[in-house]
């Protein structure tokens, strides 16, 4: 997936092709900003089945919406699937828990950060894929984001990446797709961004894994922590109790760089070379979208055109348990 355009046609042909169902196994916050955008984009999904104890919260936006292709079902109703495509967007602790049951079930599955897997459990949950020819997508969105790839393509071309800042600050109070974010204290904040961070460094820099050498730090509200990846240095700065959302990405090439402002996915903006220039809105498309797409569309048999497949991700999880140890 490394063409923009070709993503957006993907999309527009999507609309004309027809699934039965999809289900979604929650009812928190993360499962309404699934169905939310299954509403909005994807009316040509027949019926949507939601797995959950908890109907009250999400039962109020499906009533809201005026959405009736929707069914609310508990969790124990799991054992007799409708459906062969599920999201898997409940409590952060439960996540491995579902997956391994949808894929005895031959399931093909999304599931949301985190999904915390020693080398060794990977690689049983990869031997258990194959076993029932069934796929487990992670959600990676920006792997998705199409002016990334528009700036790769466009503005830093063949230009070989030396060194990358980030800056990944949340705000303290902050709503995000309608609703208030809330942070899961129990994962680590590091830990939990770093799946970003690593579909954004495979982009620029290709499918790497980190070299960490020294304990993350903390100046002030801010922590601190930098490793190489492919021979390029990477420095990220963040926190979780800022006064405002930033997404900041610097590229430092031999002679120049570049600032990429993605704090709003709507109004990406690009600095170099004295110009200050707004990525196209036909680009800045919601990337929760186009990662919902690729997994409706995939040949789930097939995992190596899926960025974000379980297949294509052993480097992810060798750099977050190699992260774990450098951790405060």
């Amino acid at each position: 997936m490394t063409d923009f355009k070709k993503n957006i046609r993907k999309f527009n042909n999507f609309k004309n092709r027809s699934y039965k169902s999809l289900s979604i196994v929650g009812g928190g916050r993360w499962a309404q900003i699934y169905l939310i955008e299954i509403i909005k984009n994807f009316k040509n999904i027949k019926k949507v089945y939601i797995y959950t104890n908890h109907p009250q919260q999400i039962g109020n936006l499906i009533k809201k919406k005026k959405f009736d292709k929707i069914e609310i079902k508990k969790l124990n109703k799991l054992k007799k699937v409708k459906s062969k495509y599920f999201i898997i967007a409940n409590k952060n602790k439960d996540h491995i828990k579902f997956a391994k049951f949808l894929i005895s079930l031959k399931c093909n599955i999304l599931v949301e950060k985190i999904f915390p897997l020693s080398l060794k459990d990977f690689q049983k949950l990869l031997i258990k894929l194959k076993k029932n020819k069934v796929n487990l997508f992670l959600s990676s969105q920006y792997f998705f984001a199409n002016y990334f790839y528009f700036i790769k393509k466009r503005i830093i071309k063949i230009n070989k990446i030396k060194k990358i800042n980030i800056k990944w600050y949340d705000a303290v109070h902050e709503k995000r797709n309608g609703q208030l974010k809330k942070h899961d204290l129990k994962v680590n904040f590091l830990e939990d961004i770093f799946y970003h961070l690593n579909s954004i460094l495979n982009i620029f820099l290709g499918n790497g894994i980190i070299d960490i050498r020294e304990k993350v730090r903390k100046i002030n509200n801010l922590k601190t922590v930098n490793f190489l990846y492919k021979d390029s240095q990477i420095n990220v700065r963040f926190t979780r109790v800022a006064k405002k959302r930033k997404r900041e990405l610097v590229l430092f090439f031999k002679k120049n760089k570049i600032t990429i402002n993605f704090s709003n996915d709507k109004k990406v903006i690009v600095k170099y070379d004295n110009q200050k220039i707004q990525i196209p809105n036909f680009v800045c498309h919601k990337t929760l979208k186009f990662q919902i797409l690729d997994f409706l569309n995939s040949n789930h048999l097939n995992s190596k055109t899926n960025v974000n497949s379980l297949f294509n991700l052993k480097n992810l999880f060798i750099s977050l348990n190699k992260l774990k140890k450098y951790i405060k």
